[in-house]
């Protein structure tokens, strides 16, 4: 029963999101587009409300606004780009399907790296209180902690679908990676007409790591087998292979001059070839005298799903992608003037969601900004020069 209630919810939440997507998208060029602009403009705004009037619990909407989008899906039967629609909305749920299997197969959330923060995070706005609300950490003080939207979004799909926490966190996960692999997509859509190809630029997105994992193997030899069939003896060994693919995946992704290096030997039973593809940082081994390695750890799209953190990488991640897939759309000579205003709208927004790539965001506009002066610079010298006529 309860996988059957979790199906059908889910099926409403694609409902509304598809009516939002097709109201979107009468004034934007492109599905993906439409969808995520649809939702960040839609949590803004109840965003914004709320600093003034806490709307409480929303479950009251879901049936209104299922209605709206049932009809908004009607009336789309039969209009040219019906077709375009529904491959748009094929992708979408396949994305869905792949980042909420992560999440479903590996529901739990315990105290490692960012989970119950961002659970903690999400428990503050579910109630839906005149914001900034209530610390539930430490109250009687607001919590106005500084980069918080993406999980005021997430408790918006919890009041609305009546989640608990938990379950908000893991579908809000599934939601924002799923949009993200969504932008990807549309933006490989404006310069790859293969369809192969696009497949392939996505997947390397979503599954691609740093290279390092190939390498890893062969500088290791994992784990040692079990000593006998003793089920205590199994139990170790079986503890022994999840810790070294935890570790495995850690160093797959962070692997990039980490102090953490320096237990290798111990931890993966290093082949004879492991100081040469990973040198040491060991005192005896250093360069010389007080030298120490920089660590520039890179966790990538792929990496998010095995953390399972409901961070602000995630918006990061999706933020840029919904830039570029903007910055694209324009290029492309398409509802310019608009889709220059969301790109310019979507600096403020990096600022409330991943407050540590807002310079990033900035940059990444001013440099497009200063492509685009380049470019009419280039068609200006290129016109003919004419003599004035007298």
């Amino acid at each position: 029963m309860q996988t059957i209630y979790l199906v059908l919810t889910l099926g409403l939440l694609w409902l509304n999101i598809a009516g939002l997507t097709l109201a979107t998208h009468r004034f934007l060029p492109d599905n993906h587009l439409s969808r995520s602009t649809g939702i960040i403009v839609l949590c803004l705004v109840l965003f914004f409300i709320e600093h003034f009037v806490g709307l409480g619990t929303l479950n009251w909407v879901w049936p209104f606004t299922s209605c709206i989008a049932a009809y908004l899906v009607y009336k789309n039967k039969g209009k040219k780009d019906e077709s375009q629609f529904w491959r748009a909305e094929v992708i979408f749920g396949l994305a869905f399907f792949y980042c909420f299997a992560w999440r479903f197969s590996f529901p739990t959330i315990y105290p490692s790296s960012e989970r119950i923060t961002d659970l903690y995070f999400i428990s503050n706005y579910l109630p839906g209180n005149t914001l900034p609300p209530i610390d539930n950490w430490n109250p009687p003080h607001a919590f106005d902690f500084y980069y918080a939207f993406q999980h005021y979004a997430a408790a918006l799909v919890g009041r609305i679908l009546s989640f608990d926490p938990g379950t908000t966190y893991n579908v809000a996960f599934a939601l924002i990676t799923s949009l993200t692999i969504t932008l990807a997509w549309s933006l490989a859509s404006k310069f790859i007409k293969s369809r192969a190809l696009k497949i392939l630029l996505v997947a390397t997105m979503v599954f691609g790591g740093t290279g390092i994992s190939p390498l890893a193997h062969l500088a290791f030899n994992g784990v040692e087998p079990a000593k006998d069939d003793s089920a205590q003896e199994q139990t170790r060994y079986q503890q022994r292979q999840a810790h070294d693919a935890f570790k495995m995946l850690i160093y797959s992704a962070r692997f990039v001059g980490s102090r953490e290096d320096v237990t290798l030997d111990d931890v993966h039973n290093a082949t004879s070839l492991s100081r040469t593809i990973f040198p040491g940082t060991l005192p005896e081994t250093l360069p010389k005298k007080g030298w120490e390695a920089r660590e520039l750890p890179m966790e990538n799209f792929g990496y998010q799903f095995f953390v399972g953190d409901y961070h602000p990488p995630l918006g990061g991640f999706f933020l840029l992608l919904f830039t570029l897939a903007l910055l694209a759309s324009i290029e492309s000579g398409l509802k310019v003037k608009l889709l220059q205003a969301i790109v310019g709208f979507s600096v403020p927004v990096m600022l409330i969601t991943n407050t540590w790539t807002f310079p990033l965001q900035g940059l990444l506009l001013m440099g497009w900004v200063v492509y685009r002066y380049w470019l009419a610079c280039l068609f200006i010298l290129s016109l003919p020069i004419f003599p004035m006529a007298h």
